[in-house]
């Protein structure tokens, strides 16, 4: 029940920027996504290897004038590392709540920076082989189901009037135990959309 709960925090943080707005016309569009996430974890200052990974969701843009926007989403990511030890992966599902800034220098590009809170909803056990005396030892993983903070900057290319390629790179507030960047294709299902007041 307390992961549920805070799982619905998560949500409401991402979009909770948009109730202040003042909609005029044609300044909130909706879009899905999905991509893949390029990641490794490094736990006690060990980096495994990175592995290729899948990430799919819902993107908000508040346009703010024809420069600057705000963007709002959550998505469903899968992120771990391959050949943890030379013999097994290691896989973690995570919820995952955004809130970024986007500044349009030129028509077609959009550059921006900004925070993404995720928790854990699912991880693998792991397991790989030790020493004569133990055995087999479970592969230390119990960050993995922490809450992460990360921030990001991003590079978004507008391909047409409704598709969009992202490049987000990742950096961990503090100790964090992933090492990342990830490519997201958006595609606009309600362009333009302004809510009542």
């Amino acid at each position: 029940m307390r992961k549920i709960v805070y799982v619905i925090g998560l949500l409401l943080f991402g979009f909770s920027g948009l109730n202040g707005q003042v909609y005029n016309n044609q300044n909130l569009s909706i879009g899905v996504h999905a991509g893949i996430n390029r990641c490794r974890i490094v736990l006690n200052d060990q980096k495994y290897n990175p592995a290729l990974t899948p990430l799919a969701g819902v993107t908000l843009f508040s346009h703010l004038n024809k420069t600057f926007s705000l963007s709002y989403g959550a998505q469903f990511s899968i992120k771990g590392s391959d050949d943890v030890d030379s013999l097994h992966n290691i896989r973690s599902n995570y919820i995952e709540a955004f809130t970024s800034f986007l500044f349009q220098p030129t028509k077609g590009l959009k550059i921006g920076a900004g925070i993404q809170p995720g928790i854990g909803v699912k991880t693998q056990s792991v397991y790989t082989s030790g020493d004569s005396s133990t055995g087999k030892r479970r592969s230390n993983i119990d960050l993995l189901t922490s809450p992460v903070w990360e921030y990001y900057a991003e590079v978004m290319l507008d391909l047409n009037k409704a598709l969009y390629l992202s490049y987000t790179y990742y950096l961990p507030f503090s100790n964090s135990e992933f090492t990342r960047m990830e490519f997201r294709l958006i595609y606009l299902v309600l362009e333009g959309y302004s809510p009542r007041r």
